[in-house]
């Protein structure tokens, strides 16, 4: 199952889990990402009147108390940018990224990518 960016259209976590956990064969693969409610990023969008629906760490008790086992958690886009700007500081920026080693740090990032399998 591919969620990329689905969550943060789905307030019902637990539901959507439990049918992704439901359709997958033993050893199927779940992939996801979405905004973390509960980074630094998602605080400055609430001033805008915008937010991210789900944290971090709800979504990961979400799974593990659905059964899935998670096989890697990365944080990204920390980026002081929208995804659709061309600036030109995207790239070194990225590289300070890299160079922190921020996408080791999933429960702060603004944006979380989730690789997790459901159990034999």
């Amino acid at each position: 199952v591919l969620m990329i960016e689905v969550l943060d259209y789905i307030s019902e976590l637990e539901m959507a889990l439990k049918e992704c956990y439901r359709t997958l064969k033993p050893e199927g693969s779940l992939i996801l990402s979405f905004g973390n409610n509960s980074s630094l990023k998602s605080k400055l969008r609430k001033l805008r009147g915008k937010s991210y629906v789900h944290s971090y760490h709800e979504v990961v008790q979400g799974l593990d108390n659905i059964g899935f086992r998670t096989r890697k958690k990365v944080g990204y886009n920390w980026l002081p940018f929208s995804r659709m700007s061309e600036s030109a500081f995207i790239s070194l920026l990225a590289k300070i990224e890299k160079l922190f080693g921020l996408r080791s740090v999933p429960s702060l990032s603004p944006w979380v990518l989730i690789y997790a399998v459901k159990p034999k």
